[in-house]
C-alpha cells in the first residue's frame, strides 16, 4: 500500500531539506518542437532519472525536470541544480576540475544578463562538457519551434538596502531564425568596510577604510540564429554594456586624521560572435570567432590632488574545426582537428609599452569507443605562444596532451584523465615599467618571467542508486614554475613577480542529487576539499617572501527545494568559497545562506518571489598575508550584502506546458498568447 505523507509534516521537513531536479530522456524529442542538431554529441546517451549514460562519463546530458522548478526561474536559477556542478565567485566549475566552465547558450558565450533572462521552461537540455578541445563547458539547448512565435518576460527587482534592477527578453521564432533581443539596467549603493592590521619590527599599525560607491549598469544584447537547412545552422551575438560608477572612501591609520578620497570612473564593453557549421554525412565543419572590446576610465582625488587613468583591452579569437566518424576493428572513432588563433591586446596609461599576445594552436584529437562499455578521448594541443612589449618579444612552444579512459555500466562508471596546461602571465606582469602604488612604494614587472605549467590526474566515479545520483572525484594536481609576488630584501619598496616555486594540491570532491516525495522535495550538494603545499624555489628563500605554507582549502554549494501542492517553492541556498592559499597570502571566504519563496498567478505570466539575502552578515574575506619577519591580518565586510529582495517576472507570448521527464513536445502542448 502506497503511504501518502501529511502535508504538514512535508512543511516540517522544509526546514532541514530543500533544488530542482534535472533528469534525463530516453529519447530526443522530434515531433512539432526540436532543438539545435548536437552534432558534438552524437551517441552520448543521456544522464537520467533512472538511468546511467552508457556513454562518455565526462559528456553528460540533462533533460529539465519540471517538478520542483519555480514558476518563471531563469536558466542561471536552473544551473545551480544541475549534478555535479559547483558555483563559486568566479563562476560554474565542474566537479573535480579546478578550471571556471564557460557557459554557452546554443554553442555561443552566454553573458550574465541573457543567462538570468533566458525562462527555464525554453531550455530542452543541459550539457555538461569537460576537458577535451575546448575545456570545461556548460552548453544550454534551446527549444525550437516549427512555427512562427513571439514570446517575452520582464523581470524587476528590488531590494533592500538599494539595489534596483530591470531586464527583459524578447524572441521571435520562425521555422528558419530565432532572434532575441534582452536589454537591462541596475542601480546600487553599495558600502564596503576594511580593517588592516599590521606589525613589523616590534612595531604595530593599523588601518581602517570605509567605501561607499554607487553603480550604474546599462546592457543590451542582441542574438541572431539562422537555420537555412537542417545542416547548415549559424548564430551572431553582439553585446553593448556600460558601467558607471562614483563613490569616496575615507581611510584612518592609528590616531592620525581621516584622509578622504573621491572616485569616479566607468567601463565600456562591446562584443561580438559568430559560429557557423554545416554537416554532411558523418562530418562536420566549424567556423568560430569572438571580438571583445574593453574600455575604462578612472579619476582619484586626494587632498586637492587628481589622478587620471585609462587602460584599453582588445582580444581577437577564432577557430577551424572538422570533425569526422571512422569504424574499424579498433573500435568506433570521432576524430577532429582544428586550428585556433587567439590575438589580445592591451594599453595602459599607468605605462607607455603596448603589450600584445598571440598564439596560434593545431588540435588533433580521438574520441573512441571499444563496445558499449569501454572508451578514451585522447587529444594533442601544439601550441607557440609570442608576447610582446615595445621594448621585447618572448616566444615560447608548448605540446600539451590531454589523456582520458573510462568504463559505464549499467547503473556506475569510472574515468581516470591525465591533462596537461600552461598559464601565462598578464601584460601588467611582464611589463618591466615602474609605477608607484604609494609615496614610497612602487611596483616592476619582470619581462624574463616563465609560464606556468599545471599537471592535473583525476579519477571519477559516478553511480545512480534509486532516485540519487552519486558523483566523486579525486584529483591530483602539480604546479611549476608558480608565478607569485615578491619584496626583495635589497630594495623592501619594489614589488615585482616572479617564478616563486611550485605547488601540489590533492582535492576530494562529492556531489549528491536527490529528490523525495514524489520529486516534491529535492536535495543538490556539491563540496570540494583538499589540501595544498607551497615550495618556495631556494633562490628567493632569502627575498622578504615567507618560507611557503599548507594548508586546506574547501568550497561548496548546497540547493534544497520543496514545492506545494498549490506551487509554493521554497528554496534554501548556500555557497562556500572557502579558503585560498597562495605564496603570499591565505584568505578565507566565509559562508553564507539566503532563503527564498516563489509563488506564481494569473496562469502561471506572473511570478513573485520574495528572498532573505545573508540573514547572519556573514559575507566577510578574512585575508592574512606572508612576508618575512611581519605579520600583516585585512578584514573587508560588505555591509550591504544582507537585506531583502522582491522579485517580479511577466511571460507573455506563446510558451509551452510544463514538461516531465522523458516526454516530447507535442503541438496540443503549447499554451494560447
Amino acid at each position: 500500500m502506497k503511504k501518502h505523507i501529511p502535508e504538514a509534516t512535508r512543511l516540517l521537513i522544509v526546514a532541514l531539506l530543500f533544488g530542482i531536479r534535472l533528469s534525463g530522456a530516453a529519447q530526443q524529442p522530434t515531433t512539432d518542437s526540436i532543438a539545435t542538431p548536437d552534432n558534438e554529441l552524437e551517441g552520448v546517451s543521456v544522464i537520467g532519472y533512472r538511468k546511467i549514460n552508457t556513454g562518455n562519463i565526462h559528456k553528460q546530458i540533462f533533460e529539465l525536470e519540471a517538478k520542483g522548478v519555480p514558476k518563471g526561474a531563469s536558466a542561471d536559477r536552473a544551473l545551480r541544480y544541475v549534478p555535479g556542478l559547483l558555483m563559486g565567485s568566479a563562476g560554474y566549475s565542474i566537479l573535480g576540475s579546478e578550471q571556471v566552465a564557460q557557459v554557452l547558450i546554443d554553442g555561443a558565450p552566454a553573458s550574465p544578463e541573457e543567462l538570468a533572462s533566458l525562462p527555464a521552461q525554453s531550455i530542452w537540455r543541459i550539457e555538461v562538457l569537460r576537458g577535451g578541445a575546448d575545456g570545461d563547458r556548460i552548453n544550454i539547448r534551446r527549444l525550437r519551434s516549427l512555427t512562427r512565435e513571439f514570446k517575452g518576460r520582464i523581470d524587476l527587482g528590488l531590494s533592500q538596502p538599494a539595489r534596483y534592477s530591470a531586464s527583459a527578453n524578447l524572441t521571435l521564432q520562425t521555422p528558419t531564425t530565432v532572434l532575441t533581443f534582452v536589454p537591462s539596467a541596475l542601480w546600487s549603493r553599495q558600502e564596503i568596510s576594511s580593517q588592516l592590521d599590521r606589525k613589523s619590527a616590534g612595531v604595530a599599525h593599523g588601518w581602517h577604510h570605509q567605501t561607499t560607491t554607487k553603480t550604474k549598469q546599462a546592457s543590451s544584447l542582441l542574438r541572431f540564429d539562422f537555420f537555412p537547412s537542417k545542416h547548415w545552422d549559424n548564430t551572431l551575438v553582439a553585446m553593448y554594456s556600460r558601467n558607471g560608477h562614483d563613490g569616496f572612501s575615507e581611510s584612518t591609520q592609528d590616531a592620525l586624521p581621516s584622509q578622504r578620497m573621491d572616485e569616479t570612473g566607468y567601463m565600456q564593453v562591446l562584443q561580438g560572435h559568430l559560429a557557423s557549421r554545416y554537416k554532411w554525412g558523418e562530418s562536420f565543419l566549424r567556423l568560430r570567432g569572438h571580438l571583445a572590446s574593453e574600455w575604462d576610465r578612472q579619476e582619484l582625488s586626494l587632498q586637492r590632488a587628481t589622478h587620471e587613468a585609462e587602460n584599453t583591452y582588445r582580444s581577437l579569437t577564432g577557430d577551424l574545426t572538422y570533425q569526422t566518424k571512422l569504424e574499424g576493428r579498433a573500435g568506433r572513432h570521432k576524430l577532429n582537428t582544428s586550428y585556433a588563433l587567439t590575438h589580445r591586446e592591451t594599453r595602459s596609461s599607468y605605462s607607455p609599452q603596448r603589450y600584445k599576445s598571440l598564439i596560434h594552436a593545431l588540435k588533433l584529437g580521438d574520441e573512441v569507443s571499444w563496445g558499449e562499455q569501454w572508451g578514451g578521448d585522447f587529444l594533442l594541443d601544439m601550441q607557440y605562444d609570442e608576447q610582446r612589449l615595445s621594448t621585447l618579444t618572448r616566444r615560447a612552444w608548448y605540446v600539451l596532451p590531454y589523456a582520458s579512459l573510462y568504463y559505464s555500466g549499467a547503473r556506475d562508471a569510472v574515468e581516470l584523465s591525465y591533462d596537461l596546461s600552461v598559464s601565462r602571465p598578464t601584460g601588467e606582469i611582464v611589463d618591466p615599467t615602474r609605477y608607484y602604488t604609494s609615496d614610497t612604494e612602487y611596483t616592476e614587472g619582470n619581462a624574463s618571467i616563465a609560464n606556468e605549467r599545471t599537471h592535473t590526474l583525476a579519477l571519477r566515479y559516478q553511480r545512480q542508486v534509486k532516485q540519487t545520483f552519486l558523483s566523486t572525484a579525486f584529483t591530483y594536481t602539480r604546479t611549476l614554475d608558480a608565478i607569485g609576488r615578491i619584496h626583495t630584501l635589497a630594495d623592501p619598496q619594489l614589488e615585482t613577480w616572479t617564478n616563486v616555486g611550485r605547488s601540489t594540491a590533492y582535492a576530494l570532491s562529492l556531489g549528491v542529487n536527490s529528490s523525495f516525495f514524489e520529486h516534491k522535495m529535492n536535495l543538490n550538494l556539491g563540496t570540494a576539499l583538499g589540501y595544498v603545499t607551497k615550495e618556495i624555489a631556494p633562490e628567493h628563500r632569502l627575498t622578504a617572501l615567507s618560507a611557503g605554507g599548507s594548508g586546506l582549502f574547501y568550497r561548496g554549494t548546497l540547493n534544497l527545494s520543496y514545492t506545494t501542492s498549490r506551487d509554493w517553492t521554497y528554496t534554501i541556498y548556500a555557497q562556500w568559497s572557502g579558503r585560498e592559499l597562495t605564496f603570499s597570502y591565505q584568505r578565507d571566504h566565509l559562508p553564507y545562506v539566503y532563503f527564498e519563496v516563489n509563488k506564481s498567478f494569473l496562469d502561471d505570466r506572473l511570478s513573485l518571489t520574495l528572498s532573505l539575502l545573508n540573514p547572519w552578515g556573514t559575507m566577510r574575506t578574512d585575508t592574512r598575508y606572508f612576508f618575512r619577519d611581519v605579520t600583516q591580518t585585512r578584514w573587508v565586510t560588505n555591509n550591504h550584502s544582507s537585506g531583502v529582495r522582491l522579485g517580479l517576472t511577466y511571460s507573455f507570448g506563446k510558451r509551452f506546458r510544463t514538461r516531465q521527464g522523458n516526454e516530447t513536445i507535442e503541438q496540443t502542448d503549447r499554451k494560447g498568447k
